[in-house]
């Protein structure tokens, strides 16, 4: 019933993106993880659903958060409320000479089985170009990254504890060192005309969340028939939509069509829409995807 918590639930339950690296050795929490820690965790989750003012007021800040920083926020909320783990810190800065060579998202303690983790997350959506399973066609919505470059950025944090410097701190705090782990959540989205042979990127979990992505001179081929639509703002990218959350506004195929041809020419950035289905509290999310501008993947 409420869209923070519903963010947080979408933390815990949907697919991962990625199964792993091919160049790393470290862990990816995979489906199967999640799915015991959601089924672990889902009456906490109804419990905080019926009385949601802890979890809005731990993210409450003096300013917008990007909203990868919004999903890390989710993250160290239940790794510090939840009873099954024990969070030892977090945003841990590793410094060289008073110089900062690297941080670790999360350390914390599975208190089941002592499992100690180094733990780096992320969110992130990427369109496929080309229909290609390499991770430098996986692009993102504006252009300005892509998979590959993620990944392999990843790939150096999670190393990180077994460094010289990361080495010191873990002797500095008499603890072990921990086994590092990726959390990877977000969305792949396939160009609509490749859904029913869509290409995955290589190392891609097999049930990650998907959608489309159309250009703005493909729009007359695309919006059509008498569905209804709305347009996504960043700040809610994470859980599926849902009418009742927020006051978004709806509109119809045509209104729509127009809307993001005038939205792209003023601001040339990349749409993120859904169509919308009848819900017993009013509308719920079909299906999303972008609407980018005709000269996508170039940089804005």
């Amino acid at each position: 019933m409420h869209q923070s918590v519903s963010n947080l639930a979408w933390a815990l339950r949907s697919a991962p993106l990625m199964l792993s690296h091919p160049k790393s050795p470290y862990k990816v929490l995979d489906e199967g993880w999640f799915l015991r820690n959601y089924l672990l965790h889902q009456d906490w989750l109804y419990a905080l659903d019926a009385d949601p003012e802890p979890l809005l007021e731990f993210l409450k800040t003096p300013h917008k958060l990007p909203l990868g920083k919004r999903f890390e926020q989710l993250i160290e909320f239940w790794l510090r409320e939840s009873p099954h783990y024990t969070l030892m810190s977090n945003n841990v800065q590793l410094l060289d000479q008073k110089r900062t060579v690297g941080e670790m998202d999360f350390l914390f303690k599975e208190n089941a089985s002592g499992t100690f983790y180094h733990l780096e997350v992320a969110c992130k959506f990427y369109l496929g170009y080309k229909n290609s399973k390499a991770w430098d066609h996986w692009i993102g919505p504006n252009g300005n990254d892509n998979l590959a470059l993620k990944m392999d950025k990843l790939n150096l944090q999670l190393a990180i504890a077994s460094t010289e410097v990361g080495k010191t701190y873990f002797d500095q705090q008499r603890w072990a060192l921990p086994e590092p782990a990726l959390l990877m959540k977000g969305m792949f989205f396939h160009h609509y005309t490749t859904l029913h042979k869509a290409k995955a990127p290589v190392q891609s979990a097999a049930n990650y969340t998907s959608g489309w992505w159309v250009k703005a001179d493909e729009l007359d081929h695309f919006f059509a028939g008498e569905s209804l639509w709305t347009i996504l703002p960043k700040s809610d990218w994470l859980s599926p939509f849902e009418s009742h959350f927020n006051e978004l506004t709806i509109y119809k195929h045509y209104e729509m069509k127009r809307l993001c041809l005038d939205l792209l020419a003023e601001y040339n950035l990349a749409l993120c829409v859904v169509q919308l289905y009848p819900s017993k509290l009013g509308f719920k999310e079909g299906s999303r995807g972008f609407v980018v501008p005709s000269s996508w993947p170039k940089k804005r």
